[in-house]
């Protein structure tokens, strides 16, 4: 009874295991390398982090309204002290949802941002279209 007991549980733990693996959601079943950057070769330009979360939480406002960059840079959101911008990688510019910007963002934030001066630097590729690359400075 007890081999019986344990085939079962190895079994039941074999299935949780397999299942585990997520697979509704497209984002989630996606892998994508994420390349932050903080920027460190760059002096200078290091923008509000109160500024930086603000401008995130207002593109995460826009849901899936395409944010649109150009080879020059285009800025997205403009508070006291910081700029977040999309530059393309191609003169026909680039665009993603500005949710997935945001995504880009906040991964800037977690990644770069420094809590002892409240200060933020960096640029990530937007999620679903790395021809967009997302940075945050100061303005």
């Amino acid at each position: 009874m007890v081999a019986l007991t344990k085939s079962i549980l190895s079994l039941l733990a074999i299935a949780a295991f397999t299942k585990a693996a997520p697979t509704t959601d497209a984002d989630s079943a996606t892998i994508e390398k994420r390349d932050v950057s903080c920027r460190d070769d760059i002096e200078g330009g290091r923008a509000s982090l109160s500024g930086a979360v603000e401008c995130i939480n207002y593109l995460a406002s826009l849901g899936d309204t395409p944010c649109r960059g150009g080879i020059g840079g285009t800025a997205f959101c403009n508070r006291p002290g910081v700029q977040i911008t999309g530059i393309a990688d191609t003169w026909q510019g680039a665009e993603s949802p500005c949710n997935n910007v945001a995504r880009a963002a906040g991964a800037i934030l977690d990644r770069c941002s420094r809590p002892g001066d409240n200060t933020v630097k960096g640029q990530n590729p937007a999620w679903g279209n790395g021809h967009l690359m997302v940075d945050i400075r100061q303005l």
